[in-house]
């Protein structure tokens, strides 16, 4: 394999580790930590999955925990059928699965239904697969805005109140996490940098390949032959004849 070969996979190589850095690792997180309510309201526990995923065909828990580190389920998800499992009435928004919201609606809240709730898609591969916020029912709370209804579940009565800043399961909303983005940035010109600094070994190799030839043909080239040398070249009898002369 020559250089260019190996620039060439080596190039690929950054290509495909920018694509799986740039979709990034999915995770569930609660937009609000904590969400306040009335007696009688509809309370919706904002969750959802970052990047957006269809979970349609995944498992969805919602747990209200006890503070042990335990907790007994309210809602549970599982192939295209939702149920509630405790005596709260909750539901999931149906409509919104195939965005990554796994949102809770809490109908008819009572101040015995305040506390942390957890949800969870338990086979998320990679990142974290769950998240926990507060509820709290207080017949003081005064609600500052409204989030109109969504489409299903219909409420029974009362209002549905959403966190303040959180986007209602109705909404849009496409977060983008800061540190995937960072990631990309790094991967990126941490690619573009190695690319460079392989394009300058390659012509600084040629480079002294070609110094290394022309040295060597150089010297292997042969010097221009000096001039002839006159040589008087005797016959036997001249040459006996010269001596016996002397």
């Amino acid at each position: 394999m020559n250089i260019s070969h190996f620039v060439v996979w080596i190039f690929c190589f950054l290509l495909f580790d920018v694509w799986i850095h740039a979709d990034g690792e999915r995770e569930v997180f609660a937009p609000a930590r904590r969400v306040r309510a009335r007696p009688g309201d509809t309370a919706v526990l904002p969750c959802r999955l970052r990047p957006e995923l269809d979970v349609t065909a995944f498992i969805v828990e919602w747990r209200k925990e006890d503070g042990g580190g335990g907790g007994d389920y309210i809602h549970i998800y599982r192939r295209g059928a939702q149920r509630s499992t405790g005596a709260m009435a909750t539901s999931l928004f149906l409509d919104r699965l195939g965005t990554g919201d796994i949102s809770l609606a809490v109908l008819n809240v009572t101040p015995a239904d305040s506390g942390t709730y957890r949800c969870a898609v338990p086979r998320l591969d990679g990142g974290a697969n769950m998240a926990t916020l507060e509820l709290l029912v207080d017949p003081d709370y005064v609600q500052r805005s409204t989030t109109a209804p969504p489409s299903s579940p219909p409420p029974p009565g009362g209002n549905t109140v959403t966190a303040p800043g959180a986007a209602g399961p109705g909404t849009e909303s496409k977060p983008v996490p800061v540190a995937m983005a960072i990631v990309i940035v790094i991967v990126i010109v941490i690619s573009i940098l190695t690319i460079l600094i392989i394009v300058l070994i390659v012509v600084l190799s040629r480079r002294q390949k070609h110094q290394r030839q022309d040295t060597l043909r150089t010297c292997w080239t042969s010097p221009t032959d000096p001039e002839p040398v006159n040589k008087v070249f005797l016959e036997p009898q001249s040459h006996a004849r010269l001596l016996a002369s002397v």
